[in-house]
């Protein structure tokens, strides 16, 4: 910004070309002193003598730099004196020298106005207040860095801005402010930024120089209003033994909030309408409170830790619709486990080891650790030459009966040195004589049987094992199925003499379930397999 000849403020477009050494305005770079100050050489003057300046290079976002210097451009003949002149970075407003901005390679960045707003339109030093005459929902929900206004018949006239937003930024008088850049007119301005607890305000200005004084005449006001998309008076809350940190969501009284990724693109949101026990119907929610869809969710608390849900589409805004689905539902189990250090009795006890008949050259031995029986280690080796070929561990998080089957939800350590782990479920089988299967089904729970992800295992000690061990007692807090012994699960009908091998090195499947609002697809959780769920359109 330069003054004219009626002290007024005028943008002035000069051209800098900055690279790792030199800046072309000012020359060379021979050192950096202090934190964002620099001292340049240029021996561009008429007497050729040494030209030194110290040059503040304050980066305000990734598109823009402050720039602040003498105004008199004073040349210093040494560095030492140049030094005198600095800028310290941690004194510098706002309003203070001049700003650059990034003409290639400009990067728009999130306007930071994020949901439903009513808006409403102010000049400063004048009459005309405008708003438009129903909600507006900020075209930055879905596309961030664009900030679209637009004001009907105001005053006689349609008032239409559009704005690339280039980042936000405080300075040391923690005011804040945004740059912008007027798709229209093709100039940046620096806008101030006010936000409270349930409205953002925004002041633009004709010029570029960031606004200092808000009631300065001929500054837009920008009032956005934000709406309560749904009434509290309607919620419900979610147990507290539900709320947590999960993998891929989070819950927190009425809300479960899915973690935004490179898949799930869109940050979504279930709200708790009503419930009966562990049965919830929710409504979901895009990112910026825009209604998608009414969903039922059914919960259940398998360990303190490890949580299963059936979800399903709701065309109704009734309980009674999601209470309807218990009675026929054949649906998968999600399976999800909160992020806390949480171990839980695995079930089982004792070594075990599989059962060589010179069909494979290939064993493991599994052993439970005692004395928590909460780890257990599989351990491959050849059974000919007795080398070890794989090592894992798994921590128990989570054991329950259901159908028949003893299901054990793990945490598998894949990287002991960087501590990288991966939820893996086991199905466990007792077939008699001291013998179980250990099925490996993925990171979800599902109740498939797979060979060869199957070990046959054998007790190898005379100790209190699997077969006079109960399953772990969940607290009466928690919904669960029926519980009970492992002697429970022998199948008079299973062959004995058929033996089971495993025949690969217990790969980890990662899948996707794929919840399926109309068009778009959102990634919740990861899954061994796909499930589609149709949610219908409000």
């Amino acid at each position: 910004m330069i003054e004219n000849n009626n002290n007024k403020l005028v943008e002035e477009i000069e051209d800098f070309v900055i690279n790792a050494s030199s800046v072309s305005k000012f020359g060379n770079c021979v050192e950096k002193y202090n934190l964002h100050n620099y001292i340049f050489n240029n021996s561009t003057n008429n007497d050729n003598k040494n030209c030194y300046i110290c040059v503040l290079l304050l980066p305000r976002t990734i598109n823009a730099i402050q720039i602040v210097y003498e105004r008199s451009n004073i040349c210093y003949n040494d560095i030492v004196h140049a030094r005198m002149s600095c800028f310290e970075a941690n004194l510098i407003t706002a309003t203070m020298g001049n700003y650059l901005f990034k003409e290639k390679d400009s990067r728009p960045m999130s306007c930071e106005i994020d949901g439903i707003y009513d808006i409403e339109y102010h000049e400063i030093g004048s009459n005309v207040v405008c708003s438009n005459n129903k909600s507006l929902s900020i075209e930055n929900c879905k596309y961030k860095d664009v900030l679209s206004l637009s004001f009907p018949n105001c005053h006689n006239s349609n008032i239409e801005k559009s704005y690339f937003c280039l980042g936000n930024f405080k300075d040391r008088e923690l005011k804040e402010y945004t740059f912008l850049f007027d798709l229209e007119t093709g100039k940046h301005t620096c806008a101030r930024k006010i936000v409270t607890e349930n409205a953002v305000k925004l002041y633009v200005g004709d010029t570029f120089d960031c606004i200092n004084d808000i009631n300065k005449k001929n500054v837009k006001e920008y009032t956005f209003i934000k709406q309560n998309s749904i009434s509290n008076s309607t919620l419900c809350t979610f147990p507290e033994y539900l709320h947590g940190n999960y993998e891929t969501f989070e819950i927190e009284n009425n809300k479960l909030m899915y973690k935004k990724s490179t898949e799930n693109f869109e940050n979504l949101s279930s709200v708790c309408i009503k419930n009966q026990n562990n049965t919830f119907l929710v409504k979901t929610y895009a990112e910026c409170g825009i209604p998608l869809a009414y969903n039922c969710f059914h919960f259940v608390m398998r360990s303190p830790s490890v949580v299963q849900i059936k979800i399903h589409g709701a065309q109704t805004n009734n309980i009674e619709e999601c209470l309807s689905y218990l009675d026929y539902d054949d649906s998968f189990w999600v399976t999800a486990s909160k992020n806390i250090n949480f171990k839980s009795y695995c079930g089982f006890e004792g070594s075990w080891g599989t059962i060589f008949d010179n069909t494979s050259d290939r064993c493991f031995n599994v052993d439970v650790i005692s004395p928590t029986f909460s780890t257990f280690n599989i351990v491959g080796f050849n059974c000919k030459e007795n080398t070890i070929f794989q090592t894992k561990t798994y921590q128990c998080m989570g054991t329950w009966k259901e159908n028949n089957k003893i299901y054990l939800y793990t945490k598998e350590y894949t990287n002991e040195s960087t501590n990288i782990t991966s939820n893996v479920c086991f199905i466990i089988q007792n077939v008699g004589n001291n013998k179980i299967m250990l099925t490996k089904v993925g990171s979800q729970c599902l109740q498939s049987f797979n060979v060869n992800q199957t070990l046959t295992l054998e007790q190898k000690l005379v100790e209190p094992s699997l077969i006079s061990t109960p399953l772990i007692e969940i607290s009466e807090n928690f919904e669960n199925g029926p519980q009970g012994n492992m002697n429970d699960l022998i199948d008079d009908e299973y062959n004995d003499t058929k033996i089971l091998t495993q025949h690969d090195d217990h790969t980890t499947q990662l899948n996707k379930t794929i919840i399926n609002f109309s068009s778009n697809k959102y990634y919740l959780l990861n899954n061994i397999i796909y499930i589609i769920i149709i949610i219908i359109n409000l």
